[in-house]
């Protein structure tokens, strides 16, 4: 795993995100239930933009979702 994605997923632990490993792959849940899932090993090397946007996706989602049973 990349070093830029390490500090960027210990981020997200630190704001209460969860990091699931498994054989290739792992996942990261929001504290609402939202998932992302990664490739242990990404070849592209625009990985770390495409997780982000992904992660950005999930949490705008559960906001919306939010702020229709407000």
């Amino acid at each position: 795993m990349n070093k830029d994605l390490k500090k960027y997923i210990n981020k997200l632990i630190d704001n209460g995100w969860t990091l699931e490993h498994g054989k290739k792959t792992f996942k990261l849940r929001s504290p609402k239930g939202g998932l992302v899932s990664c490739s242990r090993t990404p070849s592209c090397p625009f990985a770390i933009k495409h997780i982000e946007a992904d992660i950005k996706r999930v949490i705008r989602r559960e906001q919306n979702r939010s702020e229709e049973h407000t």
